[in-house]
């Protein structure tokens, strides 16, 4: 019936399948873990003894491919018709987020893509982790309602749930070689062949947050590869706020201050970002100077 997937990469995902094991065999049913690990530099203890829990299995890539091929091997070994990503650092809220997940089948036989939503934990990191935290809770943690107002600009890759005849439809864009964005497109490709995208209230907790500076750069990868992204038609001002912002201040030539002014501010400015508890005001600054920096046309 379920087959549970997770991409993993330098963590220990321990805890995350001891938890979903333990949900799984209350509920009785047909039922598959599998991890894969994206050829990572640091190895857990931990993460080899998972594999003797029954139903559960861990393979090790000989190398790295990448956030978006990865989920698609994940789909390829998988032996159940339904497919529920989640990423390695996440934790269900809920000790019925399982069974949540499975009552949504059952309530209703159309379902095709179910997203449970991601929330971050209230209780303020050190400053060092403020960055990561205050965007993933200002940002990416939404109310159910509001998810629902805009399925697919609310599409998150760490929690959902797919048809396996569905996903083989779309899959992730294997074109995708850098970080970011690849939920975007998969999301942006449901949309063109207007596969539902439905949300309920079942999220977990992202529990992995990277530092200010580690996810500062893994921001401008992102912003370099949404250029891209943009360049071969995959997304759009539609589709992504950042491409949106960046098309309305060019019409000004504001892009072109924001250029010449990055050399001289830009590291000031994410200096301010990585060692003060910024508003997320600076780093949209931050964002779109960046862009308006490295852009080339």
């Amino acid at each position: 019936m379920l087959s549970i997937l997770i991409p993993t990469y330098n963590y220990n995902f321990s805890n995350l399948v001891y938890e979903l094991h333990k949900q799984l065999t209350v509920e009785e049913i047909l039922f598959e873990i599998i991890v894969f690990d994206d050829f990572s530099e640091v190895n857990y203890s931990e993460n080899n003894e998972v594999k003797f829990l029954k139903n559960v299995s861990v393979n090790y890539l000989v190398k790295n491919v990448g956030r978006s091929i990865i989920r698609n091997l994940l789909a390829e070994k998988a032996n159940y018709d339904w497919l529920l990503f989640l990423d390695c650092d996440t934790i269900p809220v809920n000790p019925s987020f399982i069974k949540k997940y499975i009552q949504e089948l059952k309530s209703d036989q159309r379902l095709n893509v179910i997203c449970g939503g991601v929330n971050y934990k209230p209780d303020e990191p050190e400053l060092s982790y403020y960055l990561r935290w205050n965007f993933g809770r200002q940002r990416e943690q939404q109310f159910y309602a509001d998810r629902i107002r805009k399925p697919y600009n609310s599409f998150f890759s760490s929690n959902f749930l797919i048809h396996k005849n569905i996903f083989n439809q779309i899959k992730f864009n294997s074109s995708i070689s850098l970080y970011g964005y690849e939920d975007v497109v998969f999301a942006s490709d449901l949309k063109k062949k207007e596969i539902i995208i439905t949300h309920i209230d079942n999220p977990v907790y992202h529990i992995g947050i990277e530092d200010n500076f580690e996810f500062l750069n893994k921001t401008k990868i992102a912003i370099k590869n949404l250029i891209e992204l943009n360049d071969k038609n995959l997304l759009t001002k539609k589709e992504v706020k950042l491409l949106y912002s960046f098309e309305a201040i060019r019409k000004f030539y504001i892009n072109i201050l924001l250029r010449d002014m990055y050399p001289l501010l830009g590291k000031k400015i994410e200096f301010y970002i990585i060692n003060k508890k910024s508003k997320l005001f600076m780093f949209d600054l931050f964002k779109i100077s960046y862009l308006s920096f490295i852009y080339k046309r």
